[in-house]
């Protein structure tokens, strides 16, 4: 996996062809704050997430069924001319990304100086397979055995100009979800840091709660040594590739999603406590999947493709 930066401290961009700005704005605004008005209300010590026992590792831990190769995929990261982040093409007629960070996998692993701390369970796993993709040969896996809390990667240097207000997208699909005490489970994570991890970390969440016929959209700032606070709304789908966009912002603090496109099956967060700098700086990001209601469970993956990060709204593919 080769990954390069524009103009940026970090070296974080992979080569795929991002998506067209959609050319809309905000989500639903139905989401209430205060930890007493969220579906779910569970405690930054971790208490009622069963007694599995996170096991960390950093490179290590991570598999794949093809070998990552070096160097340029031939492809360069270009500027589009009215900022959106789409795709675009340089001279030699490869296939640009206009974004902050493109993810696309099909290197065929992880690149270990991105995705610099793997978090998982005993028995879970984080894979580059072929076997379930979106789109290419290559996507990520997230492997929970049924009962256990976490299987995530992230990333511990995001991007200066992502760091107070962040767009992402990623072709998204859960096999499952927890459900036990609504089954609180987060799938991005958008911190200021991993210190505390993963009971007493900072952070904005993206996750689910399962709310009587399904899963629905559980937007959390995470406090780490308090209470958290909740918004949700909209409708997961299950078992099938979907378009997953959001939006952190931490000046005024906010959670957004879309669904495909649409703000109907999505969820919105808005003016989070009133507040903004909850978090100071949006210095780490983490994918994958964890929860703090893992009590009968059955066995969860969830595959993620296409990643983009970007300053505005990305957009779905095609």
């Amino acid at each position: 996996m080769m990954l390069r930066a524009r103009s940026l401290p970090c070296s974080l961009v992979l080569l795929l062809a991002c998506a067209s700005d959609p050319g809309g704005d905000g989500g639903s605004s139905d989401a209430s704050s205060g930890a007493d008005t969220g579906p779910a209300s569970t405690s930054a010590d971790g208490s009622g997430s069963g007694d599995a026992t996170a096991a960390t590792t950093t490179g290590a831990g991570v598999t794949s069924d093809a070998t990552a190769t070096s160097g340029s995929s031939g492809g360069t990261v270009g500027d589009s001319s009215d900022g959106s982040s789409d795709g675009s093409s340089g001279d030699t007629g490869a296939v640009a990304c206009a974004a902050v960070l493109c993810e696309d996998f099909e290197q065929g692993a992880l690149d270990e100086t991105v995705w610099t701390r793997i978090e998982t369970d005993d028995g879970n796993t984080v894979t580059v397979q072929s076997d379930v993709v979106a789109g290419g040969s290559y996507a990520v896996q997230f492997h929970a055995v049924g009962g256990t809390n976490l299987a995530m990667m992230f990333t511990e240097a995001v991007p200066e100009p992502l760091r107070q207000h962040a767009f992402g997208r990623v072709m998204f699909r859960a096999t499952d979800f927890p459900f036990e005490n609504g089954g609180h489970s987060a799938y991005v994570l958008g911190g200021n840091g991993l210190d505390g991890f993963p009971w007493a970390d900072h952070h904005l969440e993206v996750g689910s709660y399962y709310d009587g016929p399904g899963p629905i959209w559980q937007l959390t700032y995470w406090t780490g040594d308090g209470p958290e606070y909740i918004g949700a709304g909209g409708h997961i789908p299950q078992d099938e590739w979907f378009c997953l966009e959001w939006e952190f912002n931490d000046e005024p603090n906010q959670i957004r999603v879309w669904v495909d496109g649409s703000e109907a099956d999505g969820a919105a967060f808005d003016d989070i406590q009133g507040q903004s700098d909850l978090l100071g700086e949006i210095a780490s990001l983490g994918l994958g999947f964890r929860t703090w209601h893992p009590m009968g469970a059955p066995d969860i993956d969830v595959y993620m493709d296409d990643l983009v990060l970007d300053t505005q709204r990305v957009g779905c593919p095609g």
